[in-house]
């Protein structure tokens, strides 16, 4: 076997360097990018509902995708009766609503599949309040008659 050597000149040199920094940093680019959706996710981004069910993964509740639906709505200019409680709810976990007020919002619902046995039958629900992909709000709730609303976690 015959081998040619090389001669290596500054502009190969340079070539070479380049080269390897541009490899360098696609491999660094697909790296971040898969990491990238996780961190969204942890930091609260939810815009759609893979996105949804990730969000409340990371809270420690199982969901069922075919269960995930999203709708629209407009959060009220005033908090009274009920939506006054919601919204205290709301600030015990650490979401102020009062600065959304009439924003409109995204509202995700998504059947919990694994919060356990609980008195009054019915199913389990979480609720996530976003407005501009951001999580605003949400809860867990039971439908049945007399049922509960926790925070999130």
């Amino acid at each position: 076997m015959l081998l040619k050597p090389v001669r290596l000149t500054r502009r190969r040199a340079v070539f070479y360097v380049l080269a390897l920094g541009v490899a360098l940093c696609a491999v660094i680019l697909l790296v971040s990018a898969a990491d990238c959706r996780a961190a969204a996710v942890r930091r609260g981004l939810v815009r759609s509902e893979a996105d949804c069910i990730s969000y409340l993964a990371s809270l420690g509740w199982e969901t069922e995708a075919e269960t995930v639906s999203c709708r629209d709505s407009v959060l009220p200019r005033t908090f009274d009766g009920v939506f006054a409680d919601y919204a205290a709810l709301q600030k015990q976990q650490g979401f102020d609503l009062s600065a959304w007020r009439g924003e409109p919002i995204t509202i995700y619902t998504a059947r919990v599949t694994n919060y356990g046995a609980f008195d009054g039958g019915g199913e389990v629900w979480a609720t996530l309040l976003v407005h501009n992909g951001r999580v605003i709000g949400g809860d867990v709730h039971s439908t049945a008659l007399g049922g509960f609303m926790h925070a999130l976690s």
